[in-house]
């Protein structure tokens, strides 16, 4: 089959006032969809321009009528669908365009008065164009014989090639009974049209809902104009350390508000504030606090904000140094929020504890006599091991008690070392250092530099990660090395 240029291989569909073919156009050549229809319809979609709606090329004169060609869009799925949508006339019709008033009906009559009648009617609206919304009809009367005394009509919507009955009536009046000529009523016919509005939301994917539906993407719908919906979202959205608090929507209502439908194609967009979780921990938990400025309740900041940390020292605690995404021993210290950040504050006990005083002040008047006294009374490592497996190496430190302890990463080289406070070398716990030479670790060394203090220290190769954890029951300190 051929129209005009065009050979035609296969129907994609039909509706109220035209067949939808698909064609190849010989000329140029490409493929294209043809719909034979009166020139009038293809004026509403050849004005709009979206995504969804095929793009009219040109109109051709032809025996079968005016063939519109259209954008061939296969790979979509609504295509078909639109393609048939053009045919029916779905786009909406703003001015009443193709709608006929007539086929009245008699509801009642009366006289009124010596030679006039006064008659009730109801009337249909016949469409034999685009689908109009919201369609409303006024008459007025040409003839001398023939008045109008209520004569506006509701039809509400009136879908292509469909006619709907009057809702309500039009009276007359008529110096004759029984007489009505169409002829003398004169109809001003007017209908809503519909209206192409987007919703979306500022960063996009963020959940709204529009008339109680649920979107969490940007939505295109189709509204009569003059309707009215309601347009929503919650606040705030998380995900993770990430939150997206309500700014505004775009239009300046409220979070949740109306909108009454306009006539032109508009854009709605609901704006969210993103913000980013600090989190902070003093290291050991009761040694110290850290405090922030400017403050936040629940620990999320605009992105962006630049918060100043503060180590804050416990009563027997001194504050030794910064972990997390922070580093060195300056206190006060500041960090800019551009992503969900954690900071730890690591502290070690004051010199003030009866343990270390005494180990102090036995050091400071000459030798211990009576180091053992000392030591009894301090945590005692019991033993450092370790175990080399396919993809990992563990280190335990085992003692025989629990101990606050400090924990230090260094990148060059690549170690990571504890001093444990209030501890001693036990017996098993020898100051020599434990040659490993595996894929994770090179060796572990322990000394008592100072009084109360035990220091290890694990020389690990490069590329590689640890994992530490706490055991009880006896108390141990696991290290895990892997990459």
């Amino acid at each position: 089959m051929s129209l005009s240029h065009y050979r035609v291989p296969a129907k994609l569909g039909q509706g109220g006032l035209g067949v939808i073919y698909r064609a190849e156009d010989t000329n140029l050549p490409r493929q294209v969809a043809i719909e034979a229809s009166p020139d009038r319809f293809a004026k509403l979609p050849a004005t709009l321009n979206h995504p969804n709606i095929p793009a009219i090329h040109r109109l051709e004169k032809h025996k079968a009528g005016r063939l519109i060609v259209l954008e061939l869009v296969m790979k979509r799925a609504i295509a078909a669908a639109l393609y048939v949508a053009l045919g029916l006339g779905v786009f909406g019709n703003a001015s009443g365009e193709g709608i006929t008033i007539g086929n009245y009906t008699l509801v009642s009559e009366k006289r009124v008065a010596r030679g006039v009648w006064e008659m009730v009617y109801k009337a249909q609206a016949i469409n034999r164009g685009f689908t109009a919304y919201g369609v409303t009809a006024t008459v007025t009367s040409r003839s001398k014989d023939t008045s109008v005394v209520e004569g506006t009509l509701s039809f509400g919507d009136v879908y292509s090639l469909t006619s709907v009955t009057s809702s309500d009536t039009f009276t007359i009046r008529h110096n004759r009974a029984h007489q009505l000529d169409p002829k003398a009523l004169v109809w001003s016919v007017s209908s809503a049209g519909i209206t192409l509005i987007t919703i979306t939301s500022n960063p996009a994917n963020q959940t709204f809902t529009v008339d109680g539906q649920t979107y969490t993407s940007s939505q295109t719908l189709s509204w009569v104009a003059g309707s009215s919906h309601t347009v929503a979202t919650t606040s705030p959205q998380s995900s993770g350390g990430t939150r997206y608090v309500f700014a505004n929507w775009s239009d300046g209502g409220a979070i949740s508000h109306s909108i009454m439908a306009p006539a032109n194609a508009t854009t709605y967009t609901v704006t969210f504030t993103m913000q980013y979780q600090l989190t902070t921990a003093a290291s050991p938990a009761p040694a110290g606090a850290i405090t922030f400025n400017p403050t936040s309740a629940d620990g999320f900041y605009d992105s962006g904000t630049s918060v100043q940390l503060t180590a804050v020292e416990g009563a027997t605690y001194l504050f030794t140094s910064w972990g997390g995404v922070l580093a060195g021993s300056a206190n006060p210290q500041s960090v800019t929020l551009t992503s969900p950040l954690s900071v730890v504050a690591y502290f070690r006990p004051a010199v003030s504890s009866p343990i270390e005083t005494e180990a102090i002040q036995a050091t400071a008047s000459g030798p211990i006599t009576d180091r053992t006294a000392v030591e009894d009374r301090l945590t005692q490592v019991r033993s450092i091991r370790h175990s080399s497996a396919a993809k990992y190496t563990r280190v335990v430190i085992e003692l025989d008690g629990r101990v606050p302890h400090q924990e230090k990463r260094l990148s060059d080289p690549k170690r990571i070392y504890f001093d444990l406070s209030n501890a001693s070398l036990g017996p098993k716990a020898s100051p020599k250092a434990i040659i490993v030479k595996d894929r994770f670790l090179r060796r572990v060394r322990a000394a008592q530099n100072q009084p109360g203090i035990v220091r290890i220290v694990l020389d690990l190769a490069e590329g590689t990660n640890c994992t530490v954890s706490e055991l009880s029951d006896p108390f141990r300190i696991v290290i895990d090395i892997g990459k």
